[in-house]
C-alpha cells in the first residue's frame, strides 16, 4: 500500500505515538502519500518531531469535528494553508484540554440534575481523556445498571448512539461545541485545500445513504477505505463516489501502537488508483 491519508499523533487524545515516532513508522512502512489527521488540531506540523525527513510527499492533514443537522460527524481536509487552518481550529475548537472540559462539565451536569449516580472519585484527566471516556467510566462504577437499560456498552456507545441522540436522557446540543460541516468545508476551501467524508458507516444510529446524500453537494470526496469497514462496505463507498464524481481517499486511523488500528494494510488497487489521480495532482 502506498497511501495512508488518516492517522494521529499524540496531539490527538486518543493518539499515543509522537509526531517523530509516526513519521519514522510512516518510512519503515515505505509509504508515497501520508497524512497527520489529527483530532480538530494542525499543531502537530508545528512540530519539531517534523524535522525528521520523510521519503514520501507529507499532506497537511486534518480531521474535524462538524454537524450535519444535528448529528456530528468528521471531516477530512488535506493539503491547506497550514496557518490560516491552524488560526481557524484555535479559535473554534479551542485547545484539547478546553473543549472536552466544556463537554465533560455538560454532561457531568446533566448527570446531576437527572440525579444519575458518578463514581467522580474517578477524576477526569483533562488533557489525556476524552470527556465521554471519564463519563462512561464514572457510569459504569455508579450506575452500571442504568447504562445497561439504555444499551450502552462502550465509550463509543455513549457517545455515537447516546448523547448525540435528541431521544437520549444525556443528548447535548453539540452546536455549542463544533461548527457546521458548511463552516469546515468552506474554511478548508478558501485556505486551498480539500475535504473530504470521513469513515461514512461510522455513525452509530446515522443512515449511511442520508449521510452521504447529504453531504456529496459539499464536500470533495469521500473516504472510501477505513479499517472499521468491511469489503461490502468499501465497495458500496466506492461505487457511491463514482456515481456522484467525488474523490477518494483512504487511511487506517492509525493512532499508535496499542490502539487497534493498523498502520499498515490491504486494499484492492483499483480504490489506491482512485486516491492516486488527485494526489498526483497536487
Amino acid at each position: 500500500m502506498k497511501i495512508n491519508l488518516h492517522t494521529h499523533t499524540d496531539y490527538s487524545i486518543d493518539g499515543t505515538i509522537s509526531v517523530r515516532g509516526l513519521i519514522k513508522a510512516a518510512n519503515k512502512e515505505r509509504f508515497e502519500y501520508f497524512s497527520i489527521t489529527d483530532h480538530d488540531s494542525v499543531l502537530a506540523y508545528y512540530d519539531e518531531g517534523t524535522n525528521e525527513p520523510f521519503n514520501g510527499r507529507l499532506i497537511t492533514g486534518l480531521e474535524a469535528d462538524a454537524l450535519v443537522e444535528d448529528v456530528t460527524i468528521e471531516i477530512l481536509g488535506y493539503n491547506f494553508d497550514l496557518d490560516k487552518v491552524n488560526q481557524w481550529c484555535l479559535k473554534t475548537y479551542g485547545t484539547r484540554e478546553s473543549r472536552q472540559r466544556a463537554i465533560y462539565d455538560e454532561l457531568g451536569k446533566l448527570c446531576d440534575d437527572l440525579r444519575i449516580k458518578r463514581d467522580t472519585s474517578l477524576k477526569f484527566r483533562e488533557g489525556e481523556q476524552f470527556a465521554h471516556d471519564c463519563i462512561y467510566h464514572q457510569l459504569l462504577s455508579a450506575s452500571p445498571e442504568w447504562l445497561e437499560s439504555h444499551n450502552i456498552t462502550s465509550v463509543s456507545e455513549l457517545y455515537r448512539a447516546g448523547t448525540t441522540d435528541q431521544k437520549f436522557p444525556l443528548f447535548i446540543d453539540m452546536n455549542k461545541f463544533w461548527p457546521t460541516i458548511e463552516e469546515v468545508v468552506s474554511v478548508i476551501k478558501e485556505a486551498g485545500g480539500l475535504t473530504f467524508l470521513a469513515h461514512p458507516f461510522n455513525f452509530k444510529k446515522v443512515d449511511t445513504n442520508w449521510l452521504l446524500d447529504k453531504t456529496k453537494d459539499l464536500v470533495d470526496g469521500i473516504e472510501i477505505f477505513n479499517w472499521k469497514q468491511d469489503a461490502e462496505q468499501t465497495k458500496f463507498l466506492y461505487d457511491y463516489a463514482k456515481k456522484h464524481n467525488l474523490l477518494m481517499s483512504l487511511g487506517s486511523d492509525y493512532h499508535g501502537e496499542g490502539k487497534n488500528a493498523l498502520l499498515k494494510y490491504d486494499v484492492d488497487p483499483m480504490y489506491e488508483a482512485e486516491a492516486l489521480k488527485w494526489l498526483e495532482k497536487i
